[in-house]
């Protein structure tokens, strides 16, 4: 069983904040002086640059290459120059808006879009997923790797483990208590959990537990999941952050 407890909303963003902070940027966490204002340091806004100028997600590769997710597709940033991969110029890409980007341990760079399925990127080369090659839909809006090397990829139509070049999928049918899959993360403990737009579920043992507003969420609706590193949960919702611990 898990208990929720619903915190300030003020206190819970900034601690959010400080959170991804420490976890984004490790290195850089004490780089900053805190008496200096954020106008006060150097920093340059590209825009032009840009196949477009929203912004969904940005991931920095370990090769250094920083990579942006648009609605004109992903763009790779090197410090100097801005290269636009899409489906106009390479068909892999099958949609040009881009929801979300992971790396995995091996270093492929994973993309999933709106209504274009999921899409890596290794050696230079392109590979493409989709509902022909069993993906259960095409707008991915999130991925993970859990701690034994499996893919996860969540949709607007559940979640699919990529296995051996597979997909496994698990919907509402399966007992996922929503199939608009938006958040999945681990824990220290090793369940999985999935964040949907109709309340979180627990994947353990192969059987979801679920959770939703009459267990103690404020909100149905779980944008995004951080788990520490003693069976606590952090989740983030519209009605404010939560959290929960194992126990």
């Amino acid at each position: 069983m898990i208990g929720f407890v619903n915190v300030v909303r003020c206190v819970c963003v900034a601690l959010i904040l400080i959170i991804s902070h420490l976890i984004l940027f490790p290195s850089l966490s004490f780089a900053l002086d805190p008496k200096q204002l954020i106008t006060q340091y150097g920093h340059d806004i590209w825009n032009d640059e840009l196949p477009q100028s929203t912004v969904h997600c940005l991931i920095q590769s370990r090769d250094g290459y920083i990579w942006m997710g648009t609605y004109e597709g992903v763009v790779r940033f090197d410090g100097i120059e801005f290269i636009a991969y899409n489906n106009r110029n390479t068909p892999e890409l099958k949609r040009p808006g881009v929801l979300t980007l992971y790396e995995d341990r091996a270093g492929t760079l994973w993309i999933g879009m709106l209504e274009g399925g999921l899409a890596s990127f290794r050696d230079g080369r392109f590979k493409a997923y989709g509902q022909e090659t069993g993906l259960s839909n095409d707008t991915v809006r999130t991925i993970y790797q859990d701690r034994t090397g499996k893919l996860w990829v969540g949709t607007d139509n559940g979640i699919n483990l990529l296995q051996n070049n597979k997909f496994i999928s698990y919907t509402t049918s399966n007992g996922l208590v929503n199939n608009q899959v938006r958040a999945i993360t681990e824990d220290s403990l090793g369940n999985l959990w999935i964040g949907t737009e109709e309340g979180l579920s627990l994947f353990k043992n192969g059987q979801f537990t679920n959770y939703t507003t009459k267990d103690g969420l404020p909100n149905n609706s779980i944008r995004t999941i951080y788990a520490n590193k003693q069976a606590g949960l952090w989740l983030s919702t519209p009605a404010g952050a939560v959290f929960g611990k194992m126990g």
